[in-house]
């Protein structure tokens, strides 16, 4: 890994935000995975 994006390593505070913004956008792959699904299930009824 190079030193200069090391050196470039954001804040603890923006880490914790990035970190949320990942949750936020796995709960919404998630919730349209199955929404995906459910919507399938129904149309094959």
């Amino acid at each position: 890994m190079p030193s200069i994006l090391a050196d470039a390593a954001p804040p603890p505070e923006y880490m914790g935000l990035g970190l949320a913004a990942v949750c936020v956008c796995l709960l919404a792959a998630v919730a349209a995975v199955v929404l995906v699904v459910v919507l399938v299930k129904r149309s094959r009824k």
